[in-house]
């Protein structure tokens, strides 16, 4: 077996639309066991006719250092929104809105209340 690695420089660009970390928060996102799980549930109440989409809402600028990122059933325009995130790409932190108390808590305190564990 022959691995080739190809080490190329780039020259710096003032504007990348598709930074590297835009693909690795929507996976991360599209791999939560919440967003699994509820994925699964709108396939099987729609007989598959629906399903869920992550896709990015607000990305790092100079006023803030996270992504916003909406889950919602896939349409033109996107339809009912499940879940609204926000992932600082530094630390892969996670907050979910909490749409009845009007902000971001952290993905394991929102967990916590729902009396959800991932590791089962």
């Amino acid at each position: 077996m022959i691995l080739a690695v190809s080490c190329a420089v780039k020259k710096p660009v003032e504007y990348d639309p598709q930074p590297q970390t835009e693909a690795e928060v929507i996976t991360t996102i599209n791999n939560l066991p919440e967003v699994i799980k509820a994925n699964a549930l709108d396939k099987k109440n729609s007989h598959g006719k629906k399903h869920l989409v992550a896709y990015i809402t607000g990305r790092p600028s100079a006023s803030q250092s996270f992504y916003s990122v909406k889950v919602s059933e896939y349409s033109n325009p996107p339809g009912d929104t499940w879940f609204s995130f926000i992932v600082y790409p530094q630390t892969n932190k996670i907050y979910y809105l909490d749409t009845k108390k009007a902000k971001y808590i952290p993905l394991v305190v929102w967990r916590r209340q729902r009396n959800y564990n991932p590791i089962k």
